[in-house]
């Protein structure tokens, strides 16, 4: 028997715990966000011309537009790309009403030109 076999046998376990490991993790995380005290509650983003602001449940806070990166466009939407990796989904529709994409873009190109 080679070398090779126990090193192929030892990379096919690891490869099926880290898949089995993922999952679980992923499924415990969603359980914990669906038990939180605030699931469900409703957060609001107002998009003005000098500043974006949020709040929430438990917190409230406005940022500049130059905290935005980017603008990516989605089938039903668009990310607002923050600064680190973070991002804001706004969806076309909310709470039955339209939500005006073109001119969250028009605030941001004005920025960024």
């Amino acid at each position: 028997m080679s070398r090779a076999f126990p090193v192929a046998t030892l990379l096919i376990v690891a490869g099926f715990w880290v898949s089995i490991w993922h999952f679980w993790d992923k499924r415990r995380w969603f359980n914990l966000l669906r038990h939180s005290k605030f699931f469900g509650e409703e957060s609001r983003i107002q998009f003005t011309a000098d500043k974006v602001l949020v709040s929430g449940p438990t917190s409230k806070g406005e940022m500049t537009w130059e905290a935005i990166e980017d603008i990516e466009l989605a089938n039903n939407g668009a990310f607002v790309v923050l600064q680190k990796g973070w991002s804001i989904y706004v969806p076309k529709v909310s709470n039955g009403q339209s939500n005006n994409l073109s001119e969250i873009i028009e605030f941001y190109d004005k920025l960024k030109t």
